[in-house]
């Protein structure tokens, strides 16, 4: 089988990917909060929205 070579855009995604599969739930918690905040700085929360992640909110897979 001959491989081809990953795109950069898919090959950065899948590292993201394996990144966040490495994270334990609390640090998947603590990212998404840090993502939330930054987007309420920015003014791009959603109207609503909870900067602090609630834990059904985080996908453990």
């Amino acid at each position: 089988m001959i491989e081809a070579p990953i795109e950069p855009p898919a090959r950065a995604r899948q590292e993201l990917i394996d990144l966040w599969a490495s994270l334990s739930f609390s640090g998947r918690k603590a990212i998404l909060t840090a993502a939330r905040l930054t987007a309420m700085e920015e003014g791009k929360l959603p109207e609503g929205q909870s900067a602090i992640v609630q834990d059904a909110e985080v996908s453990c897979g």
